[in-house]
């Protein structure tokens, strides 16, 4: 059996568009819903299916999707997992992919992007051990690109192999690539370029990429803790804010510095190496005259 795990912070239309879907896919014997800090509660979604397990965590202001998807997959019950974004409309016939000791599935952008499908990247089956042997996913990454790619990557340093799910598997809720990062950035019209650049969904795959690369995730880590909490006997959890890893300054910035050069690259029509000598000014500079 499989438990599929989904989180969400204002995404509730395509949450419950799909989720009459999720309950008719066989093999599922529990559905557990992130609610990060949605505007509107999600425990009414519990009605639906007596599979369904809504989690909701309070105070968060930003979407951070490797600590809910952490907090939800502790809390399956299920060894085998199918984490689903909750755009996402997999297959009745998705549960036919069986995890194994030494291999997983995921979704591969190149070849979902064939079909306009790159979403697909993000959805995955693993159990959860192989979750657990790499410590989840990385909570150095807080922000939109790689959280997913980061977490196969471990898989396969772990010696797992990676087996592509075809796109026919997945169908998605159409939206605008906006939505995907709207609850991390306030970005506005009014916006200054440096903002909007740094809110986009190249700029923070490139630096977390550089994140993943330089500070490897695993089990030397220890993940956020989440308190639980009741108010009017509606259980809520809070993530503890002193346990979230602070991220060095210096490698702070060498990540922003990797993005600006890289994103210098595209817009000059160059190789990374040959903007790899460039300074933040020189980029900001760069990025300044072209549009």
């Amino acid at each position: 059996m499989y438990t599929l795990v989904t989180a969400c912070k204002n995404r509730e239309e395509h949450l419950t568009e799909n989720l009459h879907h999720w309950v008719e896919i066989p093999k599922i014997s529990e559905i557990i819903i992130v609610d990060w800090s949605n505007n509107r509660p999600l425990y009414d979604l519990e009605k639906v299916d007596r599979r369904i397990k809504v989690l909701r965590v309070e105070n968060e202001p930003k979407w951070i999707l490797s600590y809910a998807y952490n907090f939800g997959i502790s809390h399956a019950s299920n060894s085998n997992i199918l984490k689903i974004d909750a755009d996402c409309r997999p297959d009745n016939e998705i549960t036919e992919f069986i995890p194994g000791t030494r291999h997983f599935f995921a979704g591969f952008w190149k070849t979902g992007q064939l079909v306009d499908k790159a979403s697909i990247n993000g959805q995955c089956i693993f159990t959860k051990k192989q979750f657990d042997d790499v410590n989840g996913y990385s909570e150095l990454i807080r922000t939109y690109g790689r959280d997913d790619e980061d977490l196969y990557d471990r898989f396969i340093l772990h010696k797992n192999n990676r087996i592509d799910i075809p796109p026919e598997y997945f169908n998605f809720i159409k939206h605008d690539d906006f939505l995907r990062t709207k609850e991390q950035f306030k970005v506005s019209i009014d916006s200054d370029q440096r903002e909007y650049i740094i809110s986009t969904p190249i700029y923070n795959e490139m630096r977390n990429l550089y994140l993943g690369r330089n500070l490897l995730w695993g089990q030397t880590y220890k993940k956020c803790i989440f308190i639980e909490k009741s108010s009017n006997d509606t259980k809520y959890y809070i993530r503890d804010k002193n346990t979230e890893i602070t991220i060095p300054d210096e490698i702070n910035k060498s990540a922003k510095l990797f993005s600006l050069r890289y994103i210098a690259s595209i817009k000059l029509q160059k190789s990374m190496s040959e903007t790899a000598g460039l300074s933040e000014d020189s980029c900001w500079n760069i990025l300044s005259k072209i549009n």
